[in-house]
């Protein structure tokens, strides 16, 4: 059984009539390593189509995702020549078992900020969601539930807001999630107005015609009541869902 190397973002490749592979290097985290990784491969004529790296302090994973169809010489002779490098701890590869596809297999289990998370697609959680799409308050309920999560888990205790662009890079955890793009127009502990392009919720509302971001107004709700200590009510005021360029939400204190 292949060791695991957890890895922040699980991939995949489609190519068809291609040859492909994968590749996880564990090396010294040091300037120049990514680049004399990658030149051995470009070197002899394969091509990386998609690469990632997974710090965890002096060591870290480096994985790629590689077409060989056109390299000079054979795969395992080029990865083998990672063993004469000072700085490479181990290194293993896979090559396909169909054709036209790979999966990763060394990167598990994928994760954000070290923390296990199982990846799900936008389609399918939206669906999840929408068999309580007539229960409006446990949707907000597990919104309120996830942001407080989030917030303790991503925001350093003690932190200070007092600015705009300040509250839009904690709430940026939204962004890599998947669940859309914030930004904070108008912040103050009273009153507070913040944006959100590309949120996933509107598509509930989109058969109704009608706002129904009702969960991201709960995760708002949780993340600032546990980032600021107290009480907020969070209110949907224009949604993407009814033709509007993005999904505005207005902050009030409690």
């Amino acid at each position: 059984m292949s060791r695991l190397y957890s890895r922040e973002m699980f991939s995949h490749y489609v190519a068809k009539n291609r040859k492909l592979a994968e590749v996880v290097v564990i090396a010294e985290n040091k300037p120049g390593v990514l680049a004399v990784l990658a030149n051995v491969l470009s070197e002899h004529g394969i091509n990386i189509v998609s690469c990632s790296t997974t710090p965890t302090g002096p060591v870290g994973s480096i994985f790629f995702l590689v077409d060989y169809t056109d390299a000079d010489r054979p795969l395992p002779e080029v990865i083998s020549t990672y063993g004469k490098l000072s700085f490479v701890k181990e290194f293993h590869y896979r090559e396909q078992v169909l054709p036209s596809i790979i999966f990763t297999s060394y990167a598990f289990p994928p994760t954000l900020a070290n923390k296990r998370v199982i990846v799900i697609e936008v389609e399918k959680f939206i669906k999840l969601l929408s068999e309580f799409v007539d229960k409006p308050d446990y949707l907000k309920q597990l919104g309120r539930y996830m942001g407080e999560l989030d917030c303790s888990t991503y925001v350093p205790e003690g932190i200070e807001v007092k600015k705009p662009s300040e509250l839009s890079e904690l709430l940026r955890v939204l962004q890599i999630k998947g669940l859309g793009v914030p930004e904070v127009v108008v912040f103050s502990i009273e009153h507070s107005k913040i944006i959100i392009h590309e949120l996933f919720e509107k598509e509930l509302g989109e058969a109704k015609e009608r706002n129904h971001c009702i969960f991201t107004c709960g995760y708002l709700e949780g993340f600032l009541s546990k980032l600021f200590g107290r009480e907020f009510r969070v209110e949907e005021e224009c949604c993407a869902s009814v033709g509007k360029p993005y999904c505005c939400f207005i902050v009030t204190s409690r």
